[in-house]
């Protein structure tokens, strides 16, 4: 059949004993099951093609707000910024009750800062203006780290030169 593939098909008719065969070009038998595998491929590459886009684009918007809210939480953590902003919490999904519980973390920290000055400025002026002598003492290296002015006058030393001395 010169190099060519045929379907071959043969029968036996009884009538006449005689066998008919049949030769069909292979190409063209199978034309509609390769035309249907080049459709179907292509199909299946253009749905992966899209599910993937669709993919990457539904992750980048599922990681926008946390991405936002991390660099929020960041700017927040810098010595420089303001510690009086808060994060903005107007969504109202797990992120927004984050944002709120954050925001009211922030509030307490802040609250208590601002007690442990009020508490600190308290100590200083009771420390400072006694009129008893008082030092402190770093025990592990005896070094003098504070004096008030009383042991100051009594020991004749300025405050400075007592911070430098060792007990």
């Amino acid at each position: 059949s010169k190099g060519q593939h045929f379907v071959a098909s043969f029968k036996r008719l009884r009538s006449t004993n005689w066998i008919l065969a049949s030769n069909y070009p292979a190409a063209e038998a199978f034309a509609p099951i390769t035309r249907f595998r080049n459709y179907f491929l292509l199909t299946m590459i253009a749905a992966l093609v899209v599910a993937v886009t669709l993919a990457w684009r539904l992750g980048i918007a599922i990681a926008k707000p946390l991405t936002s809210l991390t660099l929020q939480i960041n700017q927040l953590a810098d010595t420089r910024s303001d510690k009086r902003v808060r994060l903005d919490s107007q969504r109202s999904d797990e992120l927004g009750l984050l944002e709120g519980a954050f925001n009211s973390l922030l509030d307490k920290v802040q609250q208590r800062e601002q007690e442990l000055r009020n508490n600190e400025t308290r100590f200083r002026q009771m420390f400072e203006g006694h009129r008893a002598i008082m030092l402190m003492v770093d025990l592990h290296s005896g070094r003098i780290v504070d004096a008030n002015s009383a042991a100051a006058q009594f020991y004749g030393y300025t405050i400075a030169q007592l911070r430098s001395m060792n007990i």
